[in-house]
Parts: C-alpha cells; structure tokens; sequence
C-alpha cells in the first residue's frame, strides 16, 4: 500500500490563483510516513521528483514549455519542495522508466511557510539541507508568529542571496500557519498572493 494521502486543500487552492495569471498547474497528492518508514519525508520527496519529471516528460502533449516547470509547496509540501531543491538532482528512488531520465529540478519556486527546516541546537537547516548554487528563482512566505519558526525560510533566503540566486522573502508579523490563500483576521497576510504574482510576471 501506498499508505495515506495529504489532503490537498492548499495546492487546490493555489490552483485557481494560478490559473488566473495563466500558469497551468498540477496538484499532487504524495504518500505520505507509514510506521516502517524512518524518514517521513522520502516518500513525498519521490513522488514529487516522480511528478516533476513526468511533467517534463508529457511537456509536449501538455502544451508546456519544459524549461518554465516551477515548484509550489505548503508547509509539509514546502519541506519536501525544499528537500527537492536539495537533492543535487539526484532521484530518491531507483530508475522505473524513461520517464525517470528526464531532470526533475524545477525553473523556479514557491514556498509558503515550508515546516520544520530549521534546527535550533546547530542554528542551521536540518538534516544538513544545503542550497545548491544552481538553485532557481525561488519566492518565499512566512509569519513571525508561526509555531512552525521563520528561522528556516529566512535561513533559505540567506543561502539563496549568498549564491546570488534570485529570490524574494516575504515574513509577516502575524498570521501563524496553514492559512494557505485564505485571509486572517488582524492580519495581512492574505495580500502574498499579490506579491507573488508580481514576482511571478518580473521572472
């Protein structure tokens, strides 16, 4: 079994959002830990890079452009999309097809308070993440006051400006966590969508 599925609420969501500045968009819905699993993010992790190449792969069909395939994560999904960026372009699992040939890097990338990236004893990434130089153009949201802490975004940020990748952060005063597009009294972060489209037209 492929064990339980993340509802998709926040990327069906963005889909509109996207739609409408006409960006095509694909919803993933990834595997997620099961208790033989010792890391929970391995199998989401190759799930996306399964999608993102199969994507690639069915460019043509789909009526995309292959070198314009951008990445979009939430919270958990922000930390698998980070874990993708990371991954050196190395595939998680063993090759299937020829669809697992073709590059599953992303052209660009959004990431909306990706969760759990920070580690506090080492003041750093967890799991040794490192952002690679070739990173793309990458657009970052996050709260001051989310339990999941800004320190990991803002940590993405200082790497991706030290590599001279282009990239834009974003952290709010309030607002907490999993708000995806929807507005929060007292707060203003339901105006990201904004930001990001202006990113998204200047890229």
């Amino acid at each position: 079994g492929f064990g339980k599925v993340v509802p998709d609420m926040e990327g069906s969501e963005a889909a509109p959002f996207l739609n409408k500045i006409g960006i095509s968009v694909f919803v993933l819905s990834y595997r997620t830990k099961s208790k033989t699993d010792a890391n929970g993010w391995l199998k989401p992790l190759q799930d996306a890079q399964r999608a993102m190449s199969l994507i690639r792969f069915r460019a043509k069909e789909w009526k995309l452009d292959p070198a314009k395939i951008g990445l979009f994560g939430f919270s958990a999904g922000g930390q698998v999309a980070v874990r993708l960026l990371c991954d050196n372009g190395s595939k998680a699992y063993r090759r299937l097809d020829k669809v697992d040939d073709i590059e599953h890097g992303p052209n660009f990338a959004l990431l909306i308070y990706p969760w759990n990236l920070y580690d506090k004893k080492a003041d750093a990434l967890v799991d040794g993440l490192v952002i690679p130089k070739n990173c793309p153009p990458t657009f970052l949201v996050h709260t001051d006051d989310d339990a999941s802490t800004s320190l990991g975004t803002v940590c993405i940020y200082m790497a991706l400006k030290k590599r001279r990748v282009p990239a834009e952060l974003h952290v709010y005063g309030n607002g907490g966590h999993g708000y995806g597009l929807r507005p929060r009294k007292g707060s203003l972060i339901s105006t990201w969508p904004k930001h990001a489209t202006n990113w998204l037209v200047s890229q």
